[in-house]
């Protein structure tokens, strides 16, 4: 219905690694938030995100959607940010 490409699977802390590297982002459940440094550390190539408390707690699937948009595009900005800028240099030849 909202024609996005996503895929969302829930496993254990146990399993998080072993599948958390195939995964493009990690949402951790407010249960397990205060794992955060030790999975970011880990999982330094993938977004690695808590789940907002309120959001879980209301099964807000709107607003946990929202908030997975807005992870995916900070991801995309500062991707862009890291690109070198192209620089244009002009040359003046004498003949």
């Amino acid at each position: 219905m909202l024609e996005l490409d996503m895929e969302f699977s829930a496993v254990s802390y146990n399993n998080l690694y072993g599948k958390g590297f195939e995964a493009d982002l990690v949402l951790l459940a407010p249960q397990v938030a205060y794992l955060y440094p030790v999975v970011k550390e880990i999982l330094k190539k993938q977004i690695v995100a808590e789940i907002p408390p309120a959001v879980y707690a209301a099964y807000d699937i709107a607003g946990l959607m929202a908030f997975v948009r807005k992870l995916l595009e900070e991801k995309k900005e500062e991707e862009v940010e890291k690109k070198l800028p192209i620089e244009r240099v002009e040359y003046k030849i004498r003949l």
